[in-house]
């Protein structure tokens, strides 16, 4: 993958795909362009937790082609992200709404 993460599965028509180490919040959504791409190599790997379960929560919520992140996400790219909202998202797992983003740019990435 072109923004260093691993792709773990597949599901319907979403990626899973695993981001870690420096810089993991730019290169996360700079992927998601390549949901467009047809064909992967073979992967299985197991992540699990909280943020997972949130990721997971946001993809569901979102409308095709839309990229939705966490405040804190959004707080990691401060300045560099172009965004619309906040929007409150009561999410399944989490007692209160959740402060997300519609992701809308990125400098150096997403468009």
């Amino acid at each position: 993958m072109r923004a260093s993460g691993d792709v773990d599965k597949y599901v319907g028509d979403e990626i899973v795909a695993i981001f870690s180490g420096e810089g993991k919040e730019e290169r996360a959504p700079a992927a998601a362009p390549c949901r467009s791409r047809t064909s992967w190599p073979a992967a299985d790997f197991t992540v699990i937790g909280d943020h997972v379960n949130l990721a997971s929560r946001l993809c569901s919520s979102a409308r095709p082609g839309m990229i939705l992140v966490s405040q804190a996400v959004r707080d990691h790219l401060a300045s560099r992200a172009r965004t619309r909202g906040p929007y409150l998202l009561k999410l399944k797992g989490k007692e209160r709404p959740q402060r997300v983003y519609q992701l809308t740019g990125l400098a150096g990435g997403v468009s």
